[in-house]
């Protein structure tokens, strides 16, 4: 019954569906995914400074690199690695300096264009 359905509906009708089918199950499942990664770095960094107020826990431009935000610091790390980077973080193609802004929208909630640098 449903072969003989499908089978009325003309093609250019039943290929782009079908396409954007599959691309929402790939875009749900990167979705889940990412999710369940998210959720495994929180608690793995998390566990390996213990104490620590963690407001947030960001990834970065560098691949396994996470912003740690514990009060007002702002720190990197990579899950399973034991290292902590204390420092700013820049965008050489821009020339901008992504923990500063970072700092700058945590104190100005509202204005979040704001882009002072410190030397």
């Amino acid at each position: 019954m449903v072969m003989r359905r499908l089978k009325s509906i003309p093609l250019y009708v039943l290929i782009p569906l079908l396409v954007f089918v599959l691309a929402l199950g790939v875009f749900i499942n990167q979705k889940l995914m990412s999710d369940v990664v998210q959720a495994s770095v929180d608690e793995t960094i998390r566990a390996m400074i213990p104490g620590t107020d963690i407001q947030a826990i960001n990834p970065t431009p560098l691949d396994g690199v996470y912003e740690v935000v514990a009060g007002q610091n702002i720190f990197y790390m990579q899950p399973g690695k034991p290292y902590l980077l204390v420092g700013h973080l820049f965008d050489l193609s821009t020339a901008e300096d992504l923990t500063q802004l970072k700092k700058n929208q945590r104190i100005q909630p509202n204005n979040p264009t704001t882009t002072e640098t410190t030397p």
